[in-house]
């Protein structure tokens, strides 16, 4: 049963990512990418959603903290959030059997992914070595960044791409 959780979750997680960067590139070029008809549709909900729930963190970190968060903020939190849950979700029901200490460590990676990719790499620069466990959460992330910019690339380019006659477009 948690297979077919993770199986269905992974999806969503890769389009709210791509949602949240979409949203990015419409903040600070706007009307440069003539989005394709379903991900525009979705980065409108997508927008009013987030201005919604997270407008209010960025308030109180203005109001309350006399911190003033950058305009991508809430879209960064966002993409961190969607991309913790796709590694978790996928590191705990698909990868290999965890042994020992990687039981802790992979949850630790998956929520501190930006810090891990750079360690690994380093780890593995200066010991000429890659762990099962490092090589693992690397492929995953880079398989992970493919599958978003996949998303982002047919989103931008879906009204220039050619479908043959007679397709529900």
């Amino acid at each position: 049963m948690s297979k077919i959780f993770a199986i269905g979750s992974i999806p969503p997680s890769i389009l709210v990512t791509a949602l949240a960067l979409g949203s990015v590139i419409d903040l600070y070029c706007p009307g440069a990418v003539h989005w394709a008809a379903p991900f525009s549709t979705g980065l409108d909900y997508y927008g009013a959603l987030s201005r919604n729930v997270l407008g209010p963190l960025t308030t109180f970190a203005g109001h309350e903290l006399n911190i003033t968060l950058p305009r991508w903020a809430p879209d960064a939190l966002v993409v961190y959030a969607a991309s913790t849950a796709a590694f978790g979700t996928v590191r705990s029901n698909f990868a290999t059997a965890l042994t020992g200490s990687q039981i802790f460590k992979s949850p630790i990676t998956s929520a501190g992914w930006p810090l891990a990719v750079a360690s690994f790499a380093l780890h593995a620069f200066f010991n000429r070595g890659v762990s099962r466990f490092a090589s693992e959460h690397t492929a995953l992330f880079v398989t992970h960044c493919v599958a978003v910019g996949s998303v982002i690339a047919m989103a931008a380019c879906g009204s220039h791409i050619p479908l043959p006659a007679g397709s529900w477009a």
